[in-house]
């Protein structure tokens, strides 16, 4: 009754405005806070938020973390992957400075790098059986819990372990 309550005050008829308002009322405290707030615009929704980009690196320049390619926000892949690109970047850069390789070397080996980076992650976002998967093995390292819960087992991080390494292989076609 209450949802029906809000729409009715609302006056809404737009589908997303329903289910915002849906999703809303199932927030009793934030209601409370929002007081009499009022919508300034209309809602929106995307369907597909991930991008990548064609290319992470060129003469000059490097691309790195959400720049390059956004896969899922349920991961947080955004903050690993910005470490793992960011040290790419700072490495390739660095040995192309020192003379160690060319700047095409480095850029290359970059795009090479992050491009296999991103195409793991997205491997395991695309199926949803496997994203169940992977959320379930990987939720220790996500929380931190590999680290420090006494009540992970050695076997439920043997199984983590064991679903990463299957992916290590994973490259761009």
């Amino acid at each position: 009754m209450q949802r029906r309550k809000l729409w009715l005050t609302m006056g809404v008829d737009d589908p997303m405005m329903r289910l915002y308002m849906d999703q809303l009322a199932q927030a009793p405290g934030l209601l409370q806070l929002l007081g009499k707030a009022r919508l300034a615009s209309e809602i929106k929704s995307a369907g597909d938020y991930s991008y990548s980009a064609s290319r992470y690196a060129g003469p000059g320049y490097r691309i790195a973390g959400d720049a390059g390619a956004f896969i899922d926000p349920l991961f947080s892949t955004g903050v690993h992957l910005a470490f793992i690109t960011g040290l790419s970047a700072a490495s390739t850069i660095a040995a192309s400075i020192r003379g160690d390789c060319s700047e095409a070397n480095a850029t290359e080996l970059h795009n090479s790098k992050v491009g296999a980076s991103y195409t793991r992650f997205l491997i395991l976002v695309l199926d949803e059986d496997n994203f169940d998967k992977a959320f379930h093995l990987l939720r220790p390292v996500i929380q931190g819990a590999a680290d420090i819960d006494p009540k992970l087992t050695p076997q439920e991080l043997k199984e983590t372990l064991d679903f990463c390494k299957k992916y290590d292989g994973a490259h761009p076609a």
